[in-house]
């Protein structure tokens, strides 16, 4: 899960060819605040390892500068289609319910049965059967998740 935010420190080439490498523009959006700029530096510390040794924890810390982003243009999204942060209610994985930790479980128990599949792609999910006991994931309105 922490290689989407990796993407924003790795600096593309810009235009193709050109051997001039500019990392990608971040715009982050809080509410009402928005932020536009690049990121300065990032740091990432896996803190908790499965007994096959595959990363199930880890923390990002990253800084940000404000610059004014002339190579990238950012999709215009409207304030009154977006959603506050932290408003959209999660479903969490249990790991003592076996229906419950695969998303062809979870999505049948809310009666979303027909829409694992979406439910899945808008999550970044692409083992359906293998969900980490304590995932959360968005199950609300797989339409607009994936616009």
């Amino acid at each position: 899960m922490t290689e989407k935010i990796t993407y924003f420190i790795t600096p593309k080439e810009t235009p193709p060819k050109s051997k001039k490498f500019i990392p990608p523009g971040v715009r982050f959006i809080w509410g009402s605040f928005q932020f536009d700029g690049l990121m300065e530096s990032l740091e990432e510390s896996l803190e908790f390892f499965s007994s096959d040794g595959v990363p199930l924890r880890a923390s990002m810390a990253l800084n940000l500068t404000q610059q004014k982003i002339d190579q990238y243009k950012f999709p215009k999204v409207e304030s009154s289609k977006r959603e506050l942060p932290g408003t959209r209610p999660l479903t969490v994985v249990l790991s003592d319910l076996p229906s419950g930790s695969t998303v062809q479980g979870l999505a049948a128990r809310q009666g979303k049965g027909d829409d694992w599949q979406a439910i899945a792609a808008a999550n970044g999910i692409e083992n359906p059967r293998k969900l980490l006991p304590g995932q959360f994931l968005d199950m609300n309105e797989m339409k607009s998740l994936l616009e």
